[in-house]
């Protein structure tokens, strides 16, 4: 009778299971660095548009009230992954002794989306300092026929600096160059109404 052998390591079905779960495992790790890769570069972008509004608004407090205003950096234009910053001073009637500073930064990330940053704040100006938090009178609702003068504002349309639409039966003024996913001119931060 012939001598019994034993089975010693793994045959070769066994390592090709274990190749293949390696495998896939593999490719949905791969996914996973893919996306994560995007949310760091979007995570850095922001941070570093954050970084530049505090800066601007640190530039702004330094110089004093008296020489508060309006402003951009560079060309208006957000159509580039080069960073621009944006900002509208502006008295507001409540509290006094103040004046509120709206910061953008825009700029188009890496898939090829705009993508805007808004910061608010407010700087004092020496005068009477509130005794309370500021806070922001809501304004009077506006009629819902709007002004034949000017065209009506459209989502997903680019403005020019200075151009004049018509919103909720408003005016409105573009202090900057609006993006095509800029705000809707209720939105003080881009628009002025007139």
């Amino acid at each position: 009778m012939p001598a019994r052998q034993t089975q010693r390591g793994i045959s070769l079905i066994e390592v090709m299971i274990a190749v293949a779960i390696l495998a896939v495992g593999l490719m949905i790790l791969s996914r996973f660095t893919g996306t994560l890769y995007r949310d760091v570069a979007y995570s850095a972008d922001r941070s570093r548009a954050q970084a530049m509004a505090q800066q601007k608004i640190d530039e702004l407090r330094a110089t004093g009230v008296s020489s508060l205003a309006n402003g951009a950096d560079g060309a208006a234009d957000c159509s580039t992954s080069t960073f621009r910053r944006y900002w509208r001073v502006a008295t507001p009637a409540n509290p006094p002794g103040v004046r509120a500073v709206s910061m953008n930064v825009c700029w188009t990330d890496s898939r090829g989306q705009a993508q805007i940053l808004a910061i608010s704040t407010y700087i004092g100006t020496g005068a009477a300092a509130p005794t309370t938090a500021p806070t922001v009178s809501p304004s009077t609702a506006p009629s819902a026929t709007p002004t034949p003068a000017y065209p009506a504002w459209q989502a997903n349309t680019a403005y020019p600096q200075g151009s004049i639409v018509s919103y909720n039966g408003a005016n409105y003024r573009a202090d900057y160059p609006i993006p095509a996913s800029g705000t809707a001119p209720d939105g003080w931060n881009w628009w002025s109404k007139l």
